[in-house]
């Protein structure tokens, strides 16, 4: 029996949208997960480490401000049943990071793109968010030690890794020879920018 050329077009199409994005060139950490466990803002959040998400694609954008503490986790994830979405974690810790026994409130919002999902993760594989080197990695001069200190961690598949940088908006002006920098910086400014919260 001969199937219709529109049926196996949609069955065609429906095997094509089910694959996971394709994270590309990417610079993994074959040890990172043998060691690693919840760390205590993960599980203020409720969230399992990294190396136990379910999703195809993930990816862990956090953000803390000094001195006041202030701490957001916007997490972008891809799934192969549920596809592209989005939430952000904020907690203030404040002086209550000196005291364990203080409950401490956590927002939990459920996030949009203001454009395709599909969309903005080409624009962060564009600025190498898969293959970043740590900032300590690079000769910065004039480090800042308050501002925002930055961290990404991502899944792609079975490859994971986290790497750490921090205010490079301000960091680009006297070190403008390091092009990671205006990476590092347009990263952050895509993360920043790019979502509206899910009413």
């Amino acid at each position: 029996m001969r199937i219709p050329g529109l049926l196996l077009l949609l069955i065609s199409f429906q095997a094509f949208a089910q694959l996971p994005p394709d994270p590309g060139k990417l610079v993994a950490d074959p040890g990172f997960c043998t060691s690693q466990t919840a760390s205590l803002m993960e599980s203020e959040f409720g969230l399992k480490p990294i190396c136990e998400s379910t999703n195809e694609i993930e990816i862990r954008f956090w953000a803390v401000g000094l001195p006041v503490y202030d701490i957001h986790l916007t997490i972008l994830a891809y799934h192969k049943t549920t596809g592209w979405n989005a939430v952000k974690y904020f907690m203030r810790l404040g002086s209550i990071r000196y005291d364990s026994s203080q409950k401490i409130p956590v927002t939990i919002t459920p996030l949009s793109a203001f454009n395709r999902f599909d969309s903005l993760f080409e624009n962060l594989k564009s600025q190498g968010i898969f293959t970043l080197p740590d900032m300590d990695e690079l000769n910065i001069k004039n480090y800042i030690l308050d501002g925002t200190n930055y961290s990404v961690a991502f899944k792609a598949g079975d490859q994971y890794r986290r790497y750490t940088f921090n205010n490079p908006g301000a960091l680009q002006k006297r070190n403008k020879k390091i092009m990671e920098l205006r990476n590092f910086s347009a990263i952050a400014d895509l993360f920043y920018s790019s979502f509206t919260e899910t009413k």
